[in-house]
């Protein structure tokens, strides 16, 4: 259940995102304020000027995102900041006016909160620069290059969301298992690289990265019961089940620990 205020169309980078835990008493409200202007995240933090500071930042974080790209042959292309910031509320009545907000559920645990408000974010963040990279082709003639590999945007239709697990097991991990066997690194490495596009942008990233370990760590025997529980808490996160990725979650740590 997502309630948004603002324009979805026209998206600012400066939104207020929360859920409510219903098994908390004192400070319920979890939220994350996602924002493109540092001032929000430092603000009185610091010593000084805080808006110095906070260009000051946004400076340092530009400079060593080039040169992070140069290292790795990456072309010089526009560059964004993004902040994040973690906020606990205990009513309604503390939620910030801004003017874009969204609403995720009312939900069970603090955990789950988190969760629903790291795919919303994540949601909301693709949206923003997909509407960003509109607006360079539309304003600079920027030509996006083409790619051919399936996100997990394609899994959405009229507003709903179709499973991934039959996807996710037949096209990325059965093969990639397959070539860590056959000692073809150069394949995996390839599938791995479409694994990933496949999942940017979204919460299933750290889920993609976690399998891929599970499957390097004992390329010719990977615990598939542990590789079962990530699969199945990447489609309950795409599917906005996050009661159900809360509790694969916790099954996870403990096959882990």
């Amino acid at each position: 259940m997502f309630e948004f205020t603002g324009d979805w169309d026209n998206l600012e980078g400066r939104v207020f995102i929360w859920s409510r835990a219903l098994n908390e008493k004192e400070n319920p409200i979890r939220a994350v304020l996602f924002t493109n202007d540092p001032f929000d995240v430092i603000g009185g933090d610091f010593e000084g000027d805080p808006k110095a500071n906070a260009n000051e930042l946004e400076r340092v974080m530009k400079e060593n995102a080039r040169a992070m790209m140069q290292r790795q042959g990456i072309p010089d292309v526009p560059i964004w900041v993004l902040y994040v910031k973690d906020i606990t509320l205990s009513s309604e009545d503390e939620i910030p006016d801004i003017r874009e907000r969204l609403h995720v559920d009312d939900l069970s645990s603090i955990g789950a909160c988190k969760l629903a408000n790291s795919g919303a974010m994540a949601i909301y963040q693709s949206r923003y620069m997909e509407q960003l990279v509109k607006h360079l082709v539309v304003a600079h003639k920027i030509s996006p290059e083409d790619d051919f590999n399936l996100t997990y945007t394609d899994f959405m239709e009229d507003g709903r969301r179709k499973p991934i697990i039959d996807y996710v097991v037949t096209d990325y991990i059965n093969p990639m298992k397959e070539s860590l066997r056959d000692g073809d690194r150069e394949r995996y490495n390839s599938i791995k690289w479409r694994f990933h596009q496949f999942a940017k942008g979204s919460l299933l990233i750290n889920d993609v990265i976690e399998v891929c370990g599970v499957l390097e760590k004992n390329p010719t025997n990977p615990k598939e019961e542990l590789l079962l529980r990530y699969v199945n808490k990447m489609n309950a996160i795409h599917l906005e089940r996050y009661e159900d990725a809360a509790k694969l979650r916790d099954q996870i740590r403990e096959m882990k620990a």
